[in-house]
Order: structure tokens, then sequence, then C-alpha cells
């Protein structure tokens, strides 16, 4: 019984001493020789982002900047001295028409004068045909660090925009840009005071595929006047408030014809605001959208459309009638 008891103590002492030898080896291995430290091994990925090409871009950007900004005043320098001298010119030229006419009314004096301002234009072309050449230089020069800055951008956008976070960005500002336009164009043509229209309304025909205007037809209405409209067959309605529960289809355009009349037709409008009105040519009814309720109103029109015209089976000349639906 000692002797194994013996025998295991010392079974164990080994593997004690066996696993400090291994440790303290790999001390040595991984550290000081002394076995007093330990480093570590660091892998990086073998895709580290260029940040020096990016920096190397940002400069070429802002010197692309500075050489531009000297380029400008620079014509601005020379469209001011060109527009004296152009005055100059128009001086010289009426000058030598008269002495043209009668040379012998003007002094020797006189034409050293006019040989001076002559001399004075040759040298300000020849200053701003130097100044062209010198611009060109340094715009080819523009060129062709912007074509290599573009390069190592979309290099880098190829690279490492796996997400497409960049495109989808310049996708981003292109549709705001086009949302700006459509504001901007809304705006001349439903607001008053602006551009052409002055506030009149504007009748415009979309195109579904390009979502741009194909035709516009002004009208003679003020959009201040109109509380709201709606179209039938191609015919504009125009909607005004009489008061706080009636309000009165009193305009209407015609696309086809562009002729335009004035009719009465008063309807009650259930609530006090409301919000939009749309024809539907299916049920023939008129919908509005009023502060929480639907309602719809029954149209009846007093022609119909001749059988060879493709056009919905009721022809909007005048309504003449409205009864109301609320849902």
């Amino acid at each position: 019984m000692i002797g194994t008891l013996y025998f295991l103590a010392l079974l164990g002492s080994t593997l004690a001493w066996g696993r400090v030898d291994v440790w303290s080896e790999a001390a040595t291995r991984n550290g000081t020789e002394d076995g007093g430290g330990c480093t570590c091994d660091a892998f990086l990925p073998s895709a580290v982002f260029p940040i020096k090409d990016l920096v190397l871009v940002e400069e070429t950007a802002k010197e692309i900047s500075h050489e531009l900004d000297l380029e400008i005043g620079k014509l601005e320098e020379f469209e001011m001295k060109m527009t004296i001298y152009a005055e100059k010119i128009v001086k010289l030229t009426a000058k030598v028409t008269l002495i043209e006419k009668n040379p012998d009314d003007f002094s020797d004096a006189d034409l050293e004068e006019i040989k001076v301002e002559i001399k004075q234009v040759e040298a300000l072309i020849e200053e701003l045909q130097i100044s062209i050449k010198s611009s060109t230089t340094v715009f080819e020069s523009l060129r062709v660090q912007i074509t290599i800055m573009i390069s190592t951008l979309d290099k880098l956008e190829k690279t490492y925009d796996k997400n497409l976070v960049l495109a989808t960005r310049r996708e981003y500002i292109e549709i705001q840009l086009q949302l700006e336009e459509c504001e901007k164009r809304h705006q001349e043509i439903f607001n008053p005071n602006i551009d052409s229209t002055k506030g009149k309304m504007v009748v415009a025909k979309i195109n579904e595929a390009s979502f741009g205007i194909e035709e516009e037809w002004p009208t003679s209405v003020y959009k201040p006047g109109v509380s709201n409209a709606f179209m039938v067959c191609g015919v504009l309605y125009a909607v005004k408030t009489i008061d706080i529960h009636t309000e009165e289809i009193f305009y209407m355009f015609d696309t086809k014809t562009k002729k335009e009349s004035y009719v009465n037709v008063p309807f009650e409008r259930f609530q006090d605001k409301y919000s939009n009105l749309d024809y539907n040519p299916t049920d023939q009814k008129l919908y509005m959208y009023n502060d929480g309720y639907y309602v719809s109103y029954h149209l009846w029109f007093n022609q119909t459309a001749p059988a060879e015209v493709k056009l919905p089976a009721v022809q909007n000349e005048n309504v003449q009638n409205v009864t109301e639906n609320v849902m």
C-alpha cells in the first residue's frame, strides 16, 4: 500500500515537472530567453484600406479647387479689361470713320493719339492670347489630375464598397434633384405670381413612363380663387367655396378644344374641411375625402360622346346635377 502511494506521488511529481518544462520552453519560444515575457502574433486581414490613396485624392481635390479659383480670378480680371477696351474700340472706330470722311479736320497729334490707343488695344489682345494659352495648359493639367482622381475613386469604390453605399447615395441625390425640379414645376403651375403663370392654373399631361410633362394648357382662372379641382375625360372642372357648407363647380376647361366656360353647380360638402376631389369614370361618381369621411356624389352630364370616339360613355361638356352619398 505504501509502495503504491509512493509510486503515485512520484508519478504526479514527474507530470508536474513535465508541465513546467513545457511551459518554460513555450515562454522562451514566445517571449524573452529567461521566460519573463510573452509576445503575441497579430494577423491582419489582407485587404487593408489604403488611407494614403484617399488622402492623396483629398489633397489633389484641394489643389484643383485652388487652381480653379486662381483661373476664375484671372477670367474676371480680363472680363473687366475687355469691357473697358471694348468701349475704347467703339470710340476708336467712330474717330477713324470721321478721319476717313474729313481727313483735313484732324491734326497729326490727333492721329498719334489714335495710334497710341490702337497699340494699347493690340497689347491687350496679345496679353489675352498669352493668358488663354497659359490657362489652356492649366486646364489640361487639371483635366489629367481629375481623370486620375476619378479613376482612383472608382477603384476604391469597386474594391471596398461592397454594399453599394456610395452608388445608393448618388442615386438618392439624383432623385432629390428630380424632386426639387418637380416641386419647382409644381410651384410654377399652381402657386400665384410665379414665373409665367402669374397665379393662373395650368393643366398638364403627364407621361406615365418618364413622369415628364408632355403638354400644357394655360387657363384664365386664378388659383387663389379655387378650392379644389378634378378632371373628367380631359376636361378640368374647378370648384370654389360659397359658404361653410356649400361648394360650387364654377369653371370648366376642355383640353381638346381649348375652350373654357363658366357653370353653376352647387353641392354640399358635408363637413367644414375636405382634402381632395376625384372623379371615377367607371361608376361616374365624384369622390371627396372629407374630414374623416369618404363622400361620393352622383354626376349626370347632358351630352353623350359619339360612338366613333374612344372615350368613356359619359361626355363631360356640362355637369347637370349632383347628388350626395356618404360612406
